[in-house]
């Protein structure tokens, strides 16, 4: 997994699924799984310029094939 894979990802229409997790910790969870598996996993944490406290983390974003990706995410509720 690499540049190719973001090229293939950008020529199908960039797909993204949005899926709700349960907790901030619920988050910290699936991003180590993710890792785990070796998939690309970032961690948003709020700026702070809304409600949410500055240094929350928010968003979970993970990238990688749909197989592996259904791994972390897969049991997940869409939003």
């Amino acid at each position: 997994m690499g540049k190719n894979a973001v090229k293939s990802w950008t020529r199908l229409g960039e797909v993204k699924i949005v899926v709700k997790g349960n907790t901030t910790e619920h988050l910290v969870e699936l991003y180590k799984k993710a890792k785990k598996l070796q998939l690309y996993a970032y961690l948003v944490q709020d700026a702070g310029y809304t409600q949410i406290p500055a240094g929350s983390k928010t968003v979970l974003a993970v990238f990688g094939p749909v197989e592996d990706v259904d791994q972390v995410t897969g049991d997940l509720k869409l939003l």
